[in-house]
């Protein structure tokens, strides 16, 4: 496979509640085109063979003043060929 870049989505989250705040995850899927109002989101979710799902967790001690940077794993994108039963990557990607 030919290697077509690495994407990492990071984002700052911030906690407001009451209360102290408790170790939490996100989980990041890949979507194929944005839901229709009050269509379910399993509709859009790429399927494939080997649905992917990258998780980023934050721990409640990593918290500083309510606020945590978190940083998804990397998403490599390839190419294997052209046609069907070649996995390739190039092209837009949607995460949700």
């Amino acid at each position: 496979a030919t290697p077509k870049g690495t994407w990492q989505f990071k984002a700052d989250k911030f906690f407001y509640g009451l209360g102290a705040p408790h170790d939490c995850s996100f989980t990041l899927q890949e979507i194929e085109r944005a839901p229709e109002a009050g269509e379910p989101l399993a509709n859009v979710l790429v399927s494939n063979d080997n649905l992917q799902q990258w998780t980023a967790s934050i721990a409640a001690a990593d918290l500083t003043d309510g606020h945590a940077f978190i940083s998804f794993p990397a998403i490599n994108y390839e190419q294997q060929g052209e046609g069907e039963g070649f996995q390739n990557d190039v092209g837009d990607h949607y995460y949700l």
